[in-house]
């Protein structure tokens, strides 16, 4: 298989270059579009998700991946053997963590809905919800649990026959005696969803100061990237306590580390980041995992209290304002990267 051939370029890689090479071609010929295809297929169904969201999604699925391979290749390095065994299905697992985690964010009301109909399905008799062919999750009668494909299903008039706001597990049930046969779960989560009149308010943008220039420019065109790598450069001229208080907060607007966008633009590597923040790589990509974190993580890694986190970010942010947009000092830097929640 082309996967294992390449992941075992990379894990018996002879030096670092050629690790990067190897890793290069995994993430680019194998890991993305499989990425792209889970993103797709798990967010396609909102209508209110935009192909920018998509892009965001599998940015920082491919930044989990890239952190999941450092640390499985220090496993293969101890080891001596392959900590992966399907690389596909490894892909698509983090993949759809990263949709799950740009639901939670977006739509919190529809992911309480969806883990309660999961916990319904997990413990109610006669219900089951399982796996079936390529992974997909699949849900129904216990006595169909041998099915490892959805029924064919017209949604609409499969809508049509639940009740608003009827009960979940009622629900549930009336959906699997119209189809008479399992259902894709994402599926039946939107349409309960839609005959309980859930509707998620979109969360207010934190203000903020990004990794963009406020002039619009292609999301990953090279007048961007170069705006990026000045940004970067001026980053790491801040204070050292300035640049930590930072860079361990960076969100976007959906609250995510925002520090992806550099990594994702070729700008900085993870060397280059846990560099910036005076940390081993491996404790950085250990780190990476928890980010952005909130102030009082800062504060006790730092040795300083909340409002002195506070304070260094709110300094580092002037700064940088004023270096990235000397005509307009109030402008904010990181369009995406905001100040952190309030308590």
């Amino acid at each position: 298989m082309r996967d294992a051939h390449l992941l075992d370029r990379y894990f018996k890689a002879p030096d670092p270059a050629a690790a990067e090479e190897a890793l290069e071609a995994l993430v680019r010929d194998r890991a993305e579009p499989v990425i792209l295809k889970v993103v797709r297929a798990k967010l396609a169904f909102r209508r209110d998700v935009s192909e920018a969201d998509c892009e965001d999604v599998c940015s920082e699925a491919v930044v989990s991946l890239l952190v999941s391979l450092m640390s499985a290749l220090d496993q293969s390095r101890e080891s001596g053997g392959d900590p992966i065994g399907d690389f596909e299905a490894f892909v698509a697992v983090i993949a759809s963590r990263a949709c799950s985690d740009h639901i939670r964010r977006k739509y919190p009301v529809f992911h309480r809905l969806r883990n309660r109909l999961r916990y319904v399905l997990r413990t109610v008799p006669n219900l089951a919800i399982w796996q079936g062919r390529g992974g997909t999750w699949l849900c129904g009668w216990s006595r169909w649990k041998s099915r490892d494909a959805p029924a064919p299903l017209d949604e609409i008039a499969a809508g049509a026959a639940l009740r608003p706001n009827q009960d979940p597990a009622e629900a549930l049930d009336s959906l699997f005696k119209f189809a008479k046969g399992p259902v894709m779960f994402d599926v039946a989560v939107r349409m309960v969803a839609q005959r309980a009149g859930v509707v998620d308010e979109v969360p207010r943008e934190v203000s903020s100061l990004p990794l963009a220039d406020p002039a619009p420019l292609p999301d990953s065109g090279p007048d961007q990237r170069d705006w990026l790598k000045r940004l970067w450069s001026q980053i790491l001229q801040l204070p050292p306590k300035q640049r930590t208080a930072l860079l361990l907060n960076l969100r976007d607007e959906g609250g995510a580390c925002a520090t992806t966008v550099f990594l994702t633009t070729g700008v900085a590597g993870l060397a280059d980041l846990a560099a910036a923040l005076a940390l081993p790589v491996d404790e950085f990509a250990a780190l990476w995992r928890a980010m952005p974190l909130e102030d009082l993580r800062v504060a006790e890694r730092m040795g300083i209290t909340r409002q002195q986190v506070i304070n260094l970010r709110k300094c580092a942010r002037e700064r940088l304002s004023r270096r990235m947009f000397p005509r307009n000092p109030r402008q904010a830097v990181i369009n995406r990267a905001g100040e952190g929640h309030k308590e």
